[in-house]
């Protein structure tokens, strides 16, 4: 039967009822497909690398590229690395890793981000719950969950600074006691809307690694999915 894939509407596809009733699914979605490398050279410009290598033989093999920020360098990245993990240039890599741009201050962990988050035991608590203590991808069961919010949360933060009429300041002693509650009065409403699901905390380490903190609920779905994929082969 042919059939259209959402996420690559312009590929010609077909399935048997067969394997849709043995839970196949897209083989671009899934990475079982053959690429090409004009495919492969557009995913590496959406990252902002120009793809240097002219031919792709296959996934395990390195394919150099240059980054426009260290064109100086020499890179070379597996296209295996490439998509299922985030591998790209490590020179960017560890400018990222320094001051506010490292990508745990990205994800909140200063004192006034974990202050905003120790105020949200209530949302998780309920989240566990209505999940029955199971991870959202593995569906294992365990008391050692973590929540994962599938808006980011560093933005929610964010927009909640923004609403409340103030900047972003590292230490909660730089705010007032009245600051501080019109903050969590914020956050609580808006986390009423806001979905989380609960993840291993292996899974949910990974995710992060490979999606840092800038993410759509898009992103989240294609890594459940890859991740699925992965682990059953």
């Amino acid at each position: 039967m042919e059939y259209k894939c959402k996420m690559h509407p312009d590929r010609k596809l077909k399935m048997s009822l067969a394997n849709l009733m043995w839970g196949k699914s897209c083989p671009y979605c899934t990475q079982k497909a053959k690429h090409t490398i004009e495919e492969i050279r557009d995913n590496f410009t959406k990252r902002g690398y120009i793809l240097l290598s002219e031919t792709y033989q296959n996934a395990h093999t390195p394919l150099f590229y240059q980054c426009p920020k260290h064109k100086d360098k020499k890179l070379h990245v597996r296209y295996s690395d490439f998509l299922h993990y985030g591998h790209g240039c490590k020179y960017c890599a560890r400018d990222s890793m320094r001051g506010e741009g490292h990508f745990a201050w990205k994800g909140g962990t200063s004192p006034i981000d974990q202050y905003l988050r120790d105020h949200l035991k209530k949302w998780k608590k309920e989240i566990l719950k209505s999940h029955n203590h199971k991870c959202f991808i593995t569906g294992k069961h365990s008391y050692k969950l973590q929540v994962h919010h599938l808006y980011p949360f560093n933005k929610i933060r964010d927009q909640v600074l923004k609403e409340c009429n103030l900047e972003y300041k590292n230490a909660i002693s730089n705010y007032s006691n009245e600051q501080l509650h019109s903050l969590v009065e914020k956050i609580l409403l808006l986390h009423e809307d806001i979905v989380g699901v609960p993840l291993l905390p292996s899974v949910h380490k990974e995710f992060h690694k490979q999606y840092r903190w800038d993410f759509t609920e898009e992103d989240f779905y294609n890594f459940k999915e890859n991740y699925l994929t992965r682990t059953r082969q």
